[in-house]
């Protein structure tokens, strides 16, 4: 797809030529680069021009959980929430799980991550209960620590996507 741009000018004396010059070049740019971006796809017959990947079926909120929907199948969700942890030691670290309720069963899992807060060197896993990664209603967060320290109240970041159809 040509472009039709006409570079600006810069070897004018004053700045505020060359401002005017790199103004319009920009203007000129927008133009062209808005008129091929919204030509690339044509509108299907929802009249969207996003293809059905980018397509919002549904947001919502339950639980500790916000979530997106997409028409394609894909879903995300995001959940914040405080968790007690005793930790066992294992090896040369300690060891903790959570099991954690999704808003809603994904057909198929595809991905988990999660985040502590809290001051010792620490990390977990977000992986679906018992591994079947298959109609996955509950995620287990598996919590790792270099302190043998009991948690009251450890906040949890976690971030899970899969299919809902």
């Amino acid at each position: 797809m040509p472009y039709n741009l006409i570079l600006p000018s810069l070897k004018t004396a004053s700045p505020a030529s060359q401002t005017v010059e790199l103004t319009k070049y920009l203007k000129q740019l927008v133009g062209e680069l808005n008129w091929a971006l919204n030509t690339l796809e044509t509108a299907n017959e929802s009249g969207s021009t996003l293809p059905e990947y980018d397509q919002i079926s549904r947001t919502g909120t339950r639980g500790i959980w916000n979530y997106v929907k997409y028409r394609d199948g894909r879903a995300e969700l995001w959940g914040i929430t405080n968790v007690s942890q005793e930790f066992t030691p294992t090896g040369s670290f300690y060891f903790s799980t959570t099991d954690i309720a999704l808003p809603f069963t994904l057909k198929n899992y595809w991905y988990g991550s999660g985040a502590h807060q809290w001051n010792f060197a620490n990390w977990c896993n977000v992986v679906p209960k018992d591994n079947n990664i298959r109609d996955v209603s509950v995620v287990t967060v598996m919590s790792y620590s270099n302190q043998d320290t009991a948690l009251d109240s450890a906040r949890l970041f976690i971030h899970v996507v899969g299919t809902w159809k």
